[in-house]
C-alpha cells in the first residue's frame, strides 16, 4: 500500500497505461499540451542537484527561516532546539553560548548575519550529527572552530541513507566563522547533516526551508518519445505519496522487460478531475539480476509544487501511465 500523508489526495491506478481524467482522450493530448500548467515534464536523467551557498546574503536569509536560540540557558546542554515547526535533534548533545562572553570571537557581516550570536558549542567534540524532522531544501549554518587557528572541516548533507552532497572548507577560530549551506532538489531532501573536523567548535544561525523547494528540470521541455512498433500498456502503481506544504513526491512502481526503454507519467487533477499538474519520465528499465526472470521492477519519483499548501489539504486525484516508447536511449542489452 502507498504511504498517503493527505487523505484528501486519492489514487486512480490500473494496469491498463494511461489513465486520462477524461475517459477517452489519449496520452497525446497531454504530451503536447499548450498549457505550461501541464506542460511539466521531467528530465531524460534523473539530476542531483547539490549548490553551496556561501555567504548569508539577502537571497539565502529571505528564502529561509531561522530557529531562534536566543532564549536558551546560557551553560546548559540541549539536545534538540525548535522553532514549534522544525526540530533539529543533535548528537552529542551540544551547549549554549553566547559571543563574547561564553565564546570568545565569531566574524562578521557578510561572512556572518551578526559578529555577537547566541551558538551551540559540540562540548570538545570533533563531530556533531544534525538530525531534521522535517525534510528541507535548503539547510545551513555558520561554524567557527574552537583553537584560534585553520581547521578543515567536512560536512555531509543526507537524504536518509544517500549521500547528496559534501561541503569541505578550512575555517579560521580567530573571528573566522564561515556560512555552511547548501540547496537540494525536492528529489533529495535534507534529513540529516554530519560535521566532522580537526577540533571542537560552535554553530549558530541555524537555518532551512521545507516549502519553496526546486525541482530539478521543472522547466518545461519537448517530449520526444513516441510508441515502438512492440508498444503495450505496462501494470504500474503508486507505491509513495506524500506532501510536505506546497510539494507533493510521487514514487510509482513500474513492471516491465530488463533493458527497456519506457515512458512513464503521472497526471493530477483537481476533486473535479480536471488536470493541472502533468509530468513524464522517460529511462530505462534495469537489468535482470536473475537470469531466467525477463521482468524487472524500477520505480520513478516525480516532484509536484502548488501554489497553496497541500496538507492543508488541497483535494487530488492521481492518475498514472507506463508505456514502452522509443528514444534515444540506449538500454544495454
Amino acid at each position: 500500500m502507498p504511504t498517503n500523508t493527505n487523505d484528501k489526495i486519492s489514487l486512480t491506478n490500473d494496469s491498463y497505461g494511461f489513465n486520462n481524467c477524461s475517459i477517452g482522450v489519449p496520452i497525446d493530448k497531454y504530451v503536447y499540451a499548450s498549457d505550461i500548467d501541464l506542460l511539466q515534464v521531467t528530465p531524460v536523467e534523473c539530476c542531483s542537484c547539490f549548490n553551496t551557498i556561501n555567504e548569508p546574503n539577502e537571497e539565502y536569509l529571505n528564502s529561509t527561516k531561522k530557529i531562534d536560540i536566543s532564549t536558551l540557558v546560557n551553560g546548559s546542554h540541549y539536545s534538540s532546539i525548535t522553532d514549534g515547526f522544525q526540530t533539529i535533534s543533535f548528537s552529542p548533545s551540544v551547549t549554549k553560548l553566547t559571543v563574547p562572553s561564553g565564546w570568545a570571537t565569531w566574524s562578521a557581516p557578510p561572512f556572518s548575519e551578526s559578529a555577537t550570536p547566541p551558538v551551540l558549542y559540540s562540548n570538545g567534540s570533533f563531530s556533531l550529527t544534525l538530525n531534521l524532522n522535517r525534510p528541507s531544501c535548503i539547510f545551513g549554518f555558520e561554524l567557527e572552530p574552537n583553537p584560534f587557528a585553520n581547521i578543515s572541516f567536512t560536512v555531509k548533507f543526507y537524504s536518509d541513507q544517500t549521500l547528496v552532497g559534501t561541503i569541505t572548507k578550512v575555517i579560521n577560530g580567530r573571528a573566522g566563522a564561515r556560512l555552511i549551506a547548501a540547496e537540494t532538489s525536492c528529489d533529495n531532501l535534507f534529513n540529516k547533516v554530519v560535521i566532522t573536523g580537526g577540533s571542537d567548535f560552535a554553530i549558530a544561525q541555524v537555518r532551512y526551508n521545507t516549502v519553496s523547494c526546486r525541482c530539478c528540470g521543472e522547466e518545461p521541455t519537448p517530449v520526444t518519445f513516441s510508441r515502438c512498433t512492440d508498444y503495450e500498456t505496462l501494470p504500474i502503481e503508486v507505491s509513495n505519496l506524500s506532501c510536505q506544504g506546497r510539494l507533493l513526491v510521487v514514487d510509482v512502481t513500474l513492471t516491465a522487460c530488463q533493458n527497456k526503454n519506457v515512458a512513464v507519467g503521472v497526471l493530477i487533477c483537481d476533486e473535479n478531475s480536471n488536470p493541472i499538474r502533468f509530468k513524464v519520465r522517460e529511462g530505462c528499465m534495469p537489468p535482470s539480476t536473475v537470469a531466467s526472470e525477463n521482468c524487472v521492477e524500477n520505480t520513478f519519483r516525480f516532484c509536484f509544487i502548488f501554489e497553496s499548501e497541500l496538507c492543508e489539504p488541497l483535494p487530488l486525484i492521481i492518475k498514472t501511465f507506463a508505456e514502452y516508447t522509443c528514444f534515444n536511449i540506449p538500454c544495454s542489452l
